[in-house]
């Protein structure tokens, strides 16, 4: 997790924060700051770049879709779209800590359970 984030919303034990380029993550794995420092780097008038990032698994539906509500409040969005990175498709299901059908259940749920979006996009 990135502790040197700004936390954005904080619930029941979910929690997610806004990274950028600056943010302090893991040396090995910190996928949303390494996305911001990219952009940056190929739009640097836009710059600088941020993502909101949080532990799927501290997530219910309920968490998740007022996690989204208050976005969709924030930055008046009308479309989420939600894209898997295919990894279980390399795992056979019995790994000790397979949880991406449980991510992306509760993805597609939460944002199947959002009214005010005029398009749901769903590529999982």
């Amino acid at each position: 997790m990135y502790y040197s984030a700004k936390v954005v919303f904080n619930k029941a034990g979910a929690e997610a924060r806004i990274v950028d380029a600056t943010t302090t993550g893991d040396q090995y794995y910190s996928p949303e700051v390494h996305a911001c420092a990219f952009l940056d780097e190929k739009y640097p008038q836009e710059a600088p770049h941020s993502i909101y990032a949080y532990y799927a698994r501290a997530f219910t539906v309920p968490l998740l879709k007022q996690f989204y509500q208050q976005l969709i409040k924030q930055h008046a969005i009308d479309a989420i779209v939600v894209v898997d990175g295919g990894s279980d498709s390399l795992m056979v299901g019995d790994e000790s800590g397979l949880g991406d059908p449980i991510e992306d259940t509760v993805s597609i749920t939460a944002i199947a359970e959002l009214p005010d979006l005029i398009e749901k996009i769903h590529l999982v």
